[in-house]
């Protein structure tokens, strides 16, 4: 199991919480590094992996924001709170096998439904496996893979 963070302080954390907690037979790394490793996904694209969980940072703030040294990268996503996403999804593309399935949290403002017909248009399936409301946003969870029936719920 790998786990990527761009921020000093959160790799430092799920390392230590992966000490903390172990699984047997279960070998955790967390990588530093700049969503999946290269500009390609080329670190994970070779052998694939079998499940995503993508928590990128998704609010509406101005793009100088995104990727800063500061707290808010954490949650800096520029333009419709989608700079990050739109670079990392065609690294997890890369990514995906043919059996791999992967999940994604989003708010209304990342329009949900462009991110889910750019998936179709490159052959992954995907669905909003459900909305919920928190303080002053929607988030959905975004089901996708290459399996995955296209189905959006709103």
């Amino acid at each position: 199991m790998f786990g990527t963070d761009i921020n000093d302080d959160a790799v430092s954390v799920a390392r230590r919480t992966i000490t903390a907690n172990p699984v047997d037979n279960v070998v955790c790394e967390v990588r530093k590094c700049d969503l999946l490793g290269g500009g390609d996904g080329a670190t994970f694209s070779e052998t694939g992996v079998d499940v995503i969980l993508f928590n990128p940072p998704y609010v509406v703030t101005p793009d100088e924001e995104v990727g800063s040294s500061g707290i808010e990268a954490s949650w800096a996503g520029g333009v419709d709170g989608r700079v990050v996403i739109d670079r990392a999804m065609p690294q997890i593309i890369k990514c995906l096998k043919e059996d791999s399935v992967g999940y994604m949290v989003l708010v209304d403002d990342n329009k949900v439904e462009e991110i889910v017909d750019w998936f179709e248009k490159e052959g992954v399936g995907s669905m909003v496996l459900g909305r919920r409301k928190a303080r002053n946003e929607w988030l959905n969870i975004l089901k996708f893979g290459r399996k995955v029936e296209r189905k959006v719920v709103v």
